[in-house]
């Protein structure tokens, strides 16, 4: 098939605005990022969704304008495309980006203020009684210790039915008893 001068200036020129448009779509997770902080797994996660799905666009943005053929001044369109967006205008909005999720932090920051006094508050009061009923229970389990006599012992008179002696001992017992 053959591709006219104009064909491929025109193809050209929609792979610039195509790489322009990756570039407003790598700004979102970069935006994300910056929301979530800025941690390994985030960074990892957002980087494999972008590349994979930049991939695919790619693919068929050339299935769309090239009939699937891989042209190299289509890939340097996009790359070109890409770049003069990254360096000029996704700069700008960065700074834009991070001025206004500053100010969303510090106003649910503000919102969030008098709800983590509250919650202080009860924690402290749930751990003051958490410590006390600790202290109940390490107190029962001392007295269970140190009880005067077994619990089986306490009701002299089950030992009769247990032992198996002579009534003749029983009533010396008894009677050293009294």
């Amino acid at each position: 098939m053959i591709v006219t001068l104009s064909e491929q200036t025109l193809i050209f020129l929609c792979s610039c605005l195509f790489g322009v448009l990756l570039s407003c779509y790598f700004d979102l997770f970069r935006v994300v990022r910056l929301i979530c902080g800025n941690r390994k797994t985030v960074t990892l996660v957002c980087d494999l969704l972008f590349f994979l799905s930049g991939t695919l666009f790619t693919y068929l943005f050339f299935v769309r304008f090239c009939s699937g053929q891989i042209r190299i001044y289509g890939l340097i369109g996009e790359l070109l495309g890409f770049l003069l967006c990254h360096f000029s205008v996704s700069a700008l909005f960065m700074r834009l980006a991070v001025f206004i999720v500053r100010i969303v932090r510090r106003f649910l920051r503000l919102l969030a203020r008098p709800w983590l006094a509250l919650f202080r508050f009860f924690r402290k009061k749930f751990q003051k009684s958490r410590a006390a009923r600790a202290e109940k229970q390490e107190k029962r389990k001392k007295n269970l210790e140190n009880s005067l006599q077994p619990h089986r012992n306490v009701v002299y008179n089950l030992l009769k039915l247990y032992r198996k002696k002579s009534k003749k001992e029983d009533a010396v017992r008894e009677k050293e008893g009294d």
